[in-house]
C-alpha cells in the first residue's frame, strides 16, 4: 500500500509539473489553486472491491499531500463505472466536463482499453493502478497512459516459468473464466510457455460471470485427469469457492493463484 500511494504521490507530483510548464492539457483547470484528480473504477457491482480500494487509496494520498501546504491542492473526483466499458466512458465524460486534468484508472482492464484512447485524444495523463493488460499502454503507442501493476503476459509466463522450476513433472489443470479479459490473457500466456516447457496440462475447464457459483464439474473432471496442480488466473470470489468445494470433495491438488 504505501508503494502505491508513493506512486500516486510522484504520479502526481509529475503531472503538476507538466501542468506548469504550460502544457497543452485541453482540460486546464478554472481554478488556479486546484489541480483535479479523477478517479474511475467500479465501486458498486461485482469488483467493486477493487474500485472502492484505489479511490480511498487516492483520497489518502490526495489528503496526505494537501496536508503539506502549497499554493496549488489536488481535488479528487470519483465516478463509478461499474467494470463496465460503456459507463466507463460516460465516466469519463462527466469528469472531463468537470475539468478534470489528471486520471487515476480505470481499475479494470476492459473499461481501460474503451477509455485510454479518448484519454490519448484529450492528452490527459492517465495512470491505472490495476488494469493489467497488455493493451493498456500498446493502443496508439499511448504516451499519456501508464500502469503500476504488472502485466497479465508477465503473470501468465512468470506463473509458468516457477511452476517448472519448483515443482517435478506436475499434472497442471487450469480453471480460467472465459468471458473476462483479464483471466482469458494470463490463460493464454500461461499455456504458451508451458507448451514451450513442454509442461504437462491434463486439463482445462472454464466458467462465464453467469455460472461462477458452481465448480464441481470443472474439479471432478480436473481430479479425474490426474491433476495435482490446479492454476487459477482468476478473481479470489470465485477462486475462494473453487478451495470450498474442492475441499468438500477431498480434493487436495496444489493451488497456484496469480496477483
Amino acid at each position: 500500500m504505501k508503494k502505491k500511494l508513493l506512486a500516486l504521490a510522484l504520479a502526481l507530483t509529475m503531472a503538476l509539473s507538466l501542468a506548469a510548464c504550460g502544457g497543452s492539457n485541453s482540460s486546464e483547470s478554472t481554478d488556479g489553486n486546484s489541480f483535479k484528480v479523477g478517479v474511475i473504477g467500479p465501486l458498486t457491482g461485482d469488483a467493486a472491491i477493487y474500485g472502492t480500494c484505489v479511490a480511498n487509496s487516492a483520497q489518502i494520498a490526495v489528503d496526505e499531500i494537501n496536508a503539506l501546504g502549497g499554493d496549488i491542492q489536488f481535488e479528487l473526483m470519483t465516478e463509478d463505472d461499474v467494470n463496465d466499458a460503456e459507463t466507463s466512458v460516460n465516466a469519463y465524460n462527466a469528469l472531463m466536463d468537470d475539468g478534470m486534468q489528471l486520471l487515476v484508472g480505470t481499475v479494470t482492464t476492459q473499461p481501460a482499453l474503451s477509455v485510454v484512447p479518448l484519454s490519448y485524444e484529450d492528452r490527459v495523463f492517465t495512470l491505472t493502478p490495476s488494469a493489467s493488460g497488455d493493451d493498456v499502454i500498446s493502443i496508439n503507442d499511448n504516451d499519456n497512459v501508464f500502469q503500476i501493476c504488472f502485466t497479465d503476459s508477465n503473470q501468465g509466463t512468470r506463473s509458468a516459468q516457477y511452476i517448472d522450476e519448483n515443482f517435478e513433472n506436475p499434472q497442471i489443470a487450469i480453471i480460467y473464466k472465459n468471458d473476462d479479459q483479464y483471466s482469458q490473457g494470463i490463460r493464454d500466456n500461461f499455456v504458451a510457455e508451458a507448451e514451450t516447457r513442454c509442461m504437462d496440462i491434463v486439463y482445462e475447464g472454464t466458467f462465464t460471470t453467469a455460472n461462477q457459483t458452481d465448480f464441481n464439474v470443472q474439479l471432478a473432471a480436473a481430479q479425474s485427469a490426474g491433476a495435482d496442480l490446479l492454476f487459477l488466473p482468476i478473481y479470489y470470489d470465485a477462486a475462494s469457492l473453487i478451495l470450498t468445494q474442492a475441499n468438500a470433495m477431498g480434493y487436495e491438488p496444489k493451488f497456484f493463484g496469480v496477483d
